[in-house]
């Protein structure tokens, strides 16, 4: 898929409040894109699974990290 994702663009274009958006990714690629858009990046790691931080295996450990950030 394009880096950055199109809808990643979107996002970056519309008036969405930026404090409340973040990034939820499954690469290195994805935590680059995420840190050059000045975003939160959330690993999921289903894909590339040495990324650390923010990293979440199912839609509960999701939503845990979304409820301690937003």
């Amino acid at each position: 898929e394009p880096k950055p994702h199109p809808m990643m663009l979107e996002l970056l274009k519309s008036e969405a409040p930026h404090k409340t958006s973040v990034f939820i990714g499954d690469s290195q690629k994805d935590k680059e894109c995420a840190k050059n858009a000045n975003l939160p990046y959330f690993h999921a790691k289903w894909y590339q699974k040495d990324l650390k931080e923010n990293e979440f295996s199912n839609a509960s450990e999701l939503k845990g990290f979304l409820q301690k950030y937003l």
